[in-house]
């Protein structure tokens, strides 16, 4: 199987705009909790280990807060919605919501992240008003059914 490798999600749409995980009040299994938003540059809250699970899916886990991974919870979702729809947020340890298939898109136009519990939900990132570094993140990091532009990154392997 292959090791772990250090990973930065970010958005092709918004070139300057990272997915930020802060999982400070995930204390335990349970539902989700924490936050996940967008970050304008990387630093240590923007910084994932890409781990290859059993089943041939990937999660992602934070470096920051070690055990915790993301989740997409995309119940709802059957069709796209303009601001998108679903909640991602940290969960500690990995389930069936904190997988996901990681697909070049053809076109050459970046990456697309998938749930494997919600076929044909993407992960997507709006980093529209977030201009600036701010220790609270800022923006909307939700899922769509579909990918289009919001929908698009650009792994950097560090």
């Amino acid at each position: 199987m292959q090791e772990p490798r250090p990973v930065r999600i970010k958005s092709v749409l918004f070139p300057k705009i990272y997915l930020r995980m802060d999982a400070r009040n995930v204390i335990g299994a349970g539902a989700g909790g924490g936050t996940i938003n967008c970050q304008y540059g990387a630093g240590p809250w923007e910084e994932l280990l890409l781990v290859l699970q059993p089943d041939g899916t990937n999660a992602f886990a934070s470096l920051s807060f070690p055990g915790v991974y993301l989740r997409l919870d995309g119940r709802g979702l059957t069709e796209p919605q303009e601001h998108g729809g679903g909640v991602v947020s940290c969960h500690m340890g990995v389930g069936p919501l904190e997988k996901f298939w990681i697909m070049d898109v053809p076109d050459g136009s970046g990456t697309v992240i998938e749930s494997s519990a919600f076929k044909g939900v993407f992960l997507r990132m709006d980093g529209a008003n977030v201009k600036i570094f701010d220790k609270m993140g800022g923006g909307k990091v939700n899922a769509q059914y579909s990918a289009g532009d919001h929908e698009r990154f650009v792994l950097e392997y560090q």
